[in-house]
């Protein structure tokens, strides 16, 4: 049974054929590429043709358009002629939701068409219906009919197409047989993709969208584990063999229902390798395999610095276990500020993922963690990977289950340890919330204002906490920690050369459950020097530029990312702490290649609530924008955050849109979403309740309906010494 990876412990790019969009390779051997979405009217074509260029000239190697209606794709015409004619080649995409008119139209002059399964053929109610095996196999054929005209159509012209399932558009079909799930988000991608295979068009790309990090890493995995169970299947098939038997991972049919699929028997994909240590490699030329192209993306991703943290936490994980073939990060601004965040977050993801080396080469065979386990004589790494077994579920989000220890904590009176008082402790672990440490040096910083400090203030002094560093290959060490009688609190050590994940994954293994763990964003003062040189000369530039332009001062909010240093390490604390924590890995993080306390723990408790482990302030979704929108989302969304912005753990939901608008916004409290030009719909949930509001008046009336489900408090006004505080950080 194959896993998600060829290695949890250690960096292998997933093996792909490669697709062609224009003359762009997505795939097989070549980079992993960046691509964006022009935000302006699609049928202003001098104004598409402008961003587009703009993009390109900022190294956006595939630019995607929007085609709402049949109008707006003939339009493609004459924005893709515009382009040639100045010289621009970079690929056009067309996105297309609900209209498959709208597809044939845009197939005829576009490198590459995007369908969402989820909204191409059907439609999303809320409808709870229950389906036979007879009637959903008659919907199936109901899809085939609408389909295949655009698959013949792509295949005659030979471009290429995503098939790209948004976690918010899951069709009432997928949702009442497979639930609101990754599952779900799978097979609605492969109902279609089987119809694909099944005319002999093989030029496509998944994608498998979600606002929330943990959905979108799930599903992820998930559909890289099922495209080489049925590839494997196929293969079977092909050779007179037979397929894997019902109840199989490798063998969900589209018809099975949801409740059908027996955890117990995908045990082995989740070991995290399967029945090999190796899986073999997918030949590319064999259209037997289902070794397509995946393209990434955290969708509703947001602006400013958190919108950075979700989408490296979702983007720069995925990349780390060598899936991905191209990206696209989504921000609520000008999207030109999407490209520089892409690529950096690709070349900290290949930094992180081959560290201790002098280059990350993607695709490579070396492993960092065989050569760092080798050079210092413990057990090898062929033993180590493949004996042991990670702690985690990759499908399925469950926290770690540690006991609950008391640590000392740090306290608001300075005057504690000389006046006899017992030191005050503080709960770790279990169900407690994941904890922020600080340093004894940095702590000692801001010592004097840590009453001032508010939602970020430490929690734990590191060198007070009696934590318990350990090299994870040392077996010897390992099993003193879990000899000791009483749950230890246990760290990676800073002087091991492995990847930060692949380290506390392994530790993860090899500890006894009870011990609760201490995750790190960088690994000691080498550690700092690689992840803070991690981008490329070009790209930090461009990230300098960026900043520059982008400069708001810091706030508690955590909005502004004010240097390219500091975005820097941002992407890779993202990344590291965000992807275990995500795996159900942490009970406390510790960010130390920040070196201003302040930023740090600010950065420690955004990276927090971005992986959904610890909410502490207002959260929110926000699309990008794009030619469908029908209000300005950026200033939109600065006045509901100037608005709400002291609401803690109250969920809103921007939507420029229906696109995604009700299912993204399943999980928060409230949703402002455009429904016509100049009038805004608010949602409780998924369920609308005011319509065609006056966009002038939407933002006041999102407040009323918050006050009316008595989720409304009266902002507080920040006292002068803690702005004070606050801009000293």
């Amino acid at each position: 049974m194959s896993s998600y990876c060829a290695d949890p412990f250690s960096y292998q790019r997933r093996v792909s054929r490669e697709v062609k969009v224009g003359r762009v390779g997505i795939g097989g051997e070549n980079p992993i590429r960046v691509q964006s979405m022009i935000t302006c009217d699609t049928m202003d074509t001098e104004a598409s043709i402008a961003q587009t260029m703009e993009l390109a000239g900022a190294g956006c190697e595939i630019v995607r358009i929007t085609a709402p209606t049949v109008k707006d794709a003939a339009n493609l015409q004459h924005i893709v002629r515009g382009l040639r004619e100045r010289g621009c080649n970079v690929p056009i995409v067309a996105d297309i939701h609900f209209k498959p008119e709208a597809a044939m139209e845009a197939a005829k002059w576009v490198d590459k068409v995007r369908i969402n399964p989820g909204n191409y053929a059907d439609t999303k109610k809320f409808k709870i219906v229950e389906y036979t095996d007879e009637q959903y196999a008659a919907e199936l054929d109901r899809i085939r009919q609408r389909f295949t005209p655009l698959v013949r159509l792509c295949k005659e012209r030979g471009i290429a197409m995503r098939i790209g399932t948004n976690h918010g558009s899951l069709s009432d079909r997928i949702m009442n047989r497979y639930g609101d799930t990754p599952l779900g988000m799978v097979e609605s991608a492969l109902e279609f993709a089987r119809i694909a295979r099944d005319l002999d068009y093989h030029a496509f790309v998944f994608s498998m969208k979600s606002s929330n990090p943990k959905v979108m890493i799930a599903a992820y995995r998930l559909l890289v584990a099922r495209l080489a169970e049925v590839g494997v299947d196929d293969a079977r098939r092909a050779t007179g063999g037979s397929s894997q038997g019902p109840g199989r991972l490798g063998s969900i049919a589209p018809t099975a229902p949801a409740q059908q699929v027996d955890k117990s028997d995908i045990e082995d994909v989740r070991n995290g390798r399967g029945g090999s240590p190796e899986p073999p490699a997918l030949v590319p030329s064999d259209d037997r395999t289902w070794n397509y192209p995946i393209h990434l993306g955290v969708t509703e991703a947001g602006e400013g610095e958190d919108a950075r943290i979700k989408s490296a936490i979702g983007i720069g994980s995925l990349l780390a276990d060598g899936i991905g073939d191209t990206i696209r990060v989504s921000l609520t601004e000008d999207s030109i500020h999407e490209i520089p965040v892409a690529k950096a977050l690709i070349d900290c993801a290949m930094r992180i993922a081959d560290r201790g080396f002098e280059k990350a080469e993607i695709g490579s065979q070396k492993s960092p963690f065989v050569a760092a386990v080798a050079d210092r004589g413990h057990r090898s790494a062929t033993e180590t990977t493949a004996t042991t077994a990670i702690s985690f579920d990759p499908f399925s989000y469950q926290r770690r289950p540690t006991d609950t220890i008391l640590v000392a904590a740090v306290s608001d009176r300075r005057d504690q340890a000389s006046d006899g008082q017992r030191p005050v402790q503080i709960k770790l672990g279990g169900a407690e919330l994941v904890r922020v440490v600080i340093r004894k040096e940095q702590h000692e910083k801001i010592a004097h204002k840590i009453d001032r400090m508010g939602d970020y203030r430490p929690e734990i002094i590191y060198e007070n906490a009696n934590i318990v560093e350990i090299d994870p290959c040392d077996d010897d060490a390992i099993a003193r920690v879990n000899r000791s009688p009483g749950p230890q609190f246990v760290t990676v050590k800073d002087e091991v050369e492995l990847p930060m994940i692949s380290a506390f994954r392994l530790l993860a293994a090899k500890l006894q459950p009870r011990h609760p763990i201490l995750l790190k964003d960088v690994l000691g003062s080498a550690a700092v020097s690689a992840a803070v040189s991690c981008v490329s000369r070009e790209t930090g530039t461009a990230l300098r530029r960026e900043s520059e332009e982008k400069t708001r001062g810091p706030s508690p909010a955590g909005i502004a990312c004010a240097t390219q240093d500091f975005l820097d390490t941002l992407l890779v604390a993202s990344t590291n702490i965000g992807s275990l924590l995500c795996d159900g890995i942490g009970d406390a993080v510790l960010v130390q290649g920040e070196q201003a306390p302040g930023q740090s723990l600010r950065l420690s408790y955004n990276i927090l609530q971005a992986a959904g482990a610890r909410i502490f302030k207002t959260d929110y979704v926000a699309c990008p924008s794009c030619g469908r929108t029908l209000f300005n989302l950026q200033t939109t969304t600065a006045r509901i955050k100037e608005a709400t912005l002291h609401l803690k753990g109250v969920k809103i939901a921007i939507m420029g849109c229906i696109v995604n608008g009700p299912g993204e916004m399943a999980d928060a409290d409230f949703g402002y979403v455009g429904g016509a030009p100049g009038k805004v719909n608010l949602y409780v949930g998924k369920q609308p309740v005011k319509f065609n509001i006056p966009e002038a008046e939407a933002v006041d009336r999102l407040k009323d309906l918050i006050r009316e489900h008595g989720k409304w408090v009266e902002p507080a006004q920040l006292p002068m010494a803690e702005a004070t505080a606050w801009s000293e950080w």
